[in-house]
């Protein structure tokens, strides 16, 4: 398993948009403007499941920094530490919010399914190991990449 694990966040609008997202396996850099508001702490290689807001209210994908994360204010968000990119996959089935709510292990588990995907600090939270295999375990489009 990787690193460290995240949550990075999209509108639930332009989770497809292909001048949004990148496709996947292109990297994204500040070299052209393609980068991700990210955690301070994560480090290059760490990854991150994409989660969409409403109107789709789901993880739909996952990226994987390519770069530390560096601070540069930005008009998208409060939060100024953002990291380049690369799109390992967009799931062709996303994992609903609703089916991540009605499970009651994953619910007890993890915070974030208990507070409606809305992260206490303002920020990208990290993913701890033990929830990932957890969602693995329930959402097999995510077992390639986490176990």
């Amino acid at each position: 398993m990787h690193a460290n694990w995240w949550v990075f966040y999209v509108s639930g609008d332009d989770w497809q948009d292909p001048d949004y997202v990148a496709a996947v396996g292109e990297t994204q850099n500040s070299s052209e403007d393609g980068w991700w508001t990210c955690n301070e702490d994560t480090i290059e290689g760490d990854r991150a499941v994409l989660y969409a807001r409403a109107p789709i209210s789901a993880i739909v994908g996952i990226l994987e920094a390519t770069s530390p994360a560096r601070e540069e204010h930005h008009e998208f968000s409060v939060h100024p530490w953002v990291c380049d990119y690369r799109c390992i996959t967009v799931f062709e089935e996303p994992i609903p919010f609703r089916a991540m709510r009605a499970d009651a292990e994953l619910r007890k588990h993890w915070g974030l399914v208990r507070g409606n995907f809305q992260p206490p600090s303002g920020k990208p939270p990290r993913v701890s190991g033990s929830t990932m295999r957890l969602l693995a375990d329930r959402f097999p489009q995510l077992r390639p990449y986490v176990l």
